[in-house]
């Protein structure tokens, strides 16, 4: 009987880390594609003028810089929240 409940136990633990683990890589993924999304809707915000229509040639050669800086300061934010 007491071989039984050890290996019960040992195998609940293991199921534990398991989903523990899981739910950390998702939370780090999901994360990372906040980064990404941030950099993205940065960068096309600076390829459009306010009325919605495409900027001028200054626009487009900011654009990537604004993608770049945004993506910076998501990821800082995403690494100073607790986990």
């Amino acid at each position: 009987m007491v071989p039984l409940i050890a290996l019960a136990s040992v195998l609940l633990i293991a199921a534990t880390a398991l989903a523990v683990d899981l739910s950390v890589q998702t939370n780090k993924r999901r994360d990372l594609q906040n980064v990404t999304d941030a950099a993205a809707l940065a960068g096309a915000r600076d390829l459009y003028s306010s009325n919605g229509t495409l900027a001028g040639d200054g626009a487009s050669s900011q654009a990537p810089s604004a993608a770049v800086s945004a993506a910076l300061s998501t990821a800082a934010k995403v690494s100073q929240s607790p986990t």
